[in-house]
């Protein structure tokens, strides 16, 4: 049913095209400090619902907003330092959901030390969901005899994960993947919390530098990427076509359960659909709107109050970008002649 319904609105999908569906940070419950955790049938339901609404796709990635463990120690600081210890048996949820890739380099992969990245990966490989994160490690598919990649990046201070901060390092490993893949995908996690603006400056939170987005998303695609998808400021930012090629500044929280604040646009948890064709480029797509409820459940929007919001700061943020935005939340490329 999923398959017609969206063969309906992109009739002209080939078989070469790559799909990919998007969403940001997905946390749907902590055990630490102490347990914030939906029963496990809400949960389920929850799961088929998102499954129900997700298109066919080949890529359908989010970022891991914590680790897969139960029990261990915090490797932070304790205090006013968030620890998210989500349980291991919930993999089988995010597997419900339809996702087959977890972004595992951001500022909470390490809450319980390098053990609990170790117990994350094992779990995620023992239930068939590719990851990227540690340099050296990607994400691979192949579709139609073509090799994709997907890489994370992320603003941690560590020499063992690819970072935001390093561009020049970040444009080589993308120009050596290039060479070895058709398609690259980055994935990052980085930005001001609660910021919706997109400017080429460094985001500075916390005392912290969490990147220069704009200089980095173009960066990476000068080298060679062909679809950049953001996550980390906790609310969606806007889309800019860049050299043909589509950059989500931030898709914010999905589901992002007890912990976190859901307030206004916080709340708003955007289901990105991007077809690429053979070459890369972007060639149509779609948001498909959801809104975090209650404690942080995503439920879909009929409102479409996420492609509105979406639609404002594309147009606010790259006014000459030739995307356009419908109501329907369907992405295009303006035509030329009607370019303004």
């Amino acid at each position: 049913m999923r398959v017609f319904a969206f063969l309906f609105l992109f009739p002209f999908l080939a078989l070469s095209d790559v799909r990919v569906v998007a969403v940001g940070d997905l946390m749907p419950g902590s055990s630490y400090p102490s347990p914030r955790l939906l029963p496990e049938k809400k949960i389920e339901e929850i799961s088929a619902s998102i499954n129900s609404l997700m298109p066919v796709a080949d890529v359908r990635l989010f970022n891991l907003e914590g680790v897969l463990i139960d029990g261990g120690k915090p490797a932070k600081k304790v205090g006013k330092a968030y620890h998210f210890a989500i349980p291991t048996r919930y993999v089988k949820f995010i597997k419900g959901m339809g996702f087959n890739f977890a972004s595992i380099n951001n500022n909470h992969i390490l809450d319980f030390g390098w053990e609990g990245l170790r117990n994350t990966i094992k779990v995620l490989d023992k239930n068939g969901i590719k990851w990227a994160g540690p340099k050296g490690k990607f994400g691979e598919f192949v579709v139609d005899g073509r090799r994709i990649c997907v890489i994370a990046f992320g603003f941690i201070n560590s020499d063992k994960f690819y970072s935001i901060l390093n561009l020049s390092e970040a444009k080589k490993v993308i120009g050596d993947l290039k060479r070895k893949y058709d398609i690259i995908i980055v994935s990052f996690h980085g930005g001001k919390e609660g910021y919706e603006r997109t400017t080429n400056q460094n985001e500075i939170f916390l005392n912290e530098n969490r990147g220069n987005l704009l200089s980095f998303c173009r960066g990476v695609i000068d080298a060679g990427a062909d679809l950049v998808i953001g996550h980390g400021p906790h609310l969606p930012r806007a889309l800019e076509l860049y050299k043909g090629k589509l950059i989500a500044y931030s898709l914010g929280n999905f589901f992002t359960y007890a912990r976190f604040s859901i307030r206004g646009a916080c709340g708003y948890a955007p289901m990105l659909y991007v077809v690429l064709d053979e070459e890369g480029n972007f060639k149509e797509g779609r948001i498909i709107p959801f809104k975090q409820v209650g404690a942080g459940i995503p439920v879909y929007d009929k409102n479409g109050e996420t492609i509105r919001w979406m639609d404002k700061l594309t147009k606010l943020d790259f006014p000459t970008t030739p995307l356009r935005i419908e109501r329907s939340g369907v992405i295009k490329v303006r035509d030329k002649a009607t370019r303004r």
